[in-house]
């Protein structure tokens, strides 16, 4: 074998191991959570500090907030969530604010529909306009630029709506597209990348499933301004391990 060869076989095995190496990553353990233990919580970052609010142990729902700071890996509690009591919330980021919304206590089997806002610099939190539903849980959320999405999860009447929130007016807008989130799944889980946002995973009557939707703004001058279309890749069987 000459060393041409060699050299890009070397070239090419290296780059192969690195990248699986840098696909694994790394898990290091830091300081442990500063609240309860807990299931259903929400959580969120802002500013380089990440947050833990709400959730429960299956006896007590919580609604205190922690801040934890990786620069000297350390937990901070803040103000109290101002809604009630709750586990399976969700939440979204807009700027330098968080929203958390929705959620169930089932101490007092209440869904709830309401919308918070949590301004880290003030350790404040505000009500803003309830989400125009019935109330729901274990839904999926994200935000593109400033508007915050909610869709999906368990509610006293299943719908597949995705629901618009605008930061300037404190309005929910209802979204409709192509396609539609089915009715009643919960447990997914959303995120956005620039000004996509993407939905994967869920649960409904006890089928789980591992879907990977787009959720995309259409062109202007293609579509009406703002219409959102849901691409749900065709049914494809698509596993973790392959979309991440």
């Amino acid at each position: 074998m000459n060393m041409k060869i060699k050299l890009s076989l070397t070239l090419f095995l290296s780059a192969i191991f690195c990248s699986a190496s840098f696909a694994q990553g790394t898990w290091t353990q830091k300081a442990n959570f500063g609240g309860s233990p807990r299931f259903g919580a929400v959580g969120f970052s802002i500013g380089g500090k990440g947050y833990i609010a709400t959730g429960t142990d299956y006896k007590t729902n919580f609604k205190d907030v922690w801040e934890y700071d990786p620069s000297n890996d350390t937990w901070t509690q803040k103000a109290n969530f101002s809604g009630g009591a709750r586990f399976g919330a969700v939440s979204f980021i807009i700027e330098d604010k968080a929203y958390v919304a929705t959620g169930y206590d089932d101490n007092n089997k209440t869904v709830y529909k309401d919308l918070w806002e949590f301004t880290p610099s003030a350790n404040k939190w505000v009500k803003k306009t309830d989400l125009p539903c019935k109330g729901k849980y274990y839904a999926i959320a994200f935000a593109i630029g400033k508007k915050g999405y909610i869709g999906g999860g368990l509610e006293k009447n299943h719908d597949s709506v995705l629901w618009e929130y605008d930061q300037t007016s404190d309005r929910w807008t209802e979204k409709k597209g192509t396609a539609t989130i089915s009715p009643g799944c919960h447990g997914a889980i959303g995120f956005s990348i620039g000004n996509k946002g993407y939905v994967v995973g869920g649960m409904y009557r006890l089928t789980t499933y591992n879907t990977f939707y787009l959720i995309s703004p259409c062109h202007p001058q293609l579509f009406l301004p703002n219409l959102f279309l849901y691409i749900y890749c065709y049914r494809l069987q698509i596993q973790p391990s392959n979309i991440f």
